[in-house]
């Protein structure tokens, strides 16, 4: 691995990786606010683009399809989207509770990025 670094020039470079998470609202069909999270995650990798690519999006629909979540009807035979309802237990403060969360992701892939 260390090669593969120094032959890309990677280990002399500064690390461009960014990772954020934003909250936000939008209004929902019922004309309630809702909320979402938009993440933002960007790494530099010193490998061919095609293939990262691949196995990221590999890994993402693995993560979900490998656990007994519920998928919606309507997306399903699109290689480029994973739509997905599950309940997980969170836990702030001492105070415990089932979220509910539907999730929705779509694979855009260009020559040399990726897009989830």
């Amino acid at each position: 691995m260390d090669q593969v670094f120094h032959e890309s020039g990677l280990d002399n470079s500064v690390d461009d990786s960014i990772r954020k998470a934003y909250i936000k609202t939008r209004m929902g069909s019922e004309g309630q606010e809702e909320l979402y999270a938009e993440l933002l995650d960007v790494n530099i990798l010193p490998f061919d683009s095609e293939r990262v690519s691949s196995a990221m999006w590999y890994a993402a629909k693995r993560q979900y399809s490998k656990n007994s979540y519920h998928s919606y009807q309507g997306v399903e035979g699109r290689d480029d989207t994973i739509a997905v309802k599950y309940r997980s237990k969170s836990q702030r403060r001492g105070v415990e509770a089932w979220l509910d969360v539907i999730m929705v992701m779509r694979c855009y892939a260009e020559k040399d990025r990726l897009a989830i």
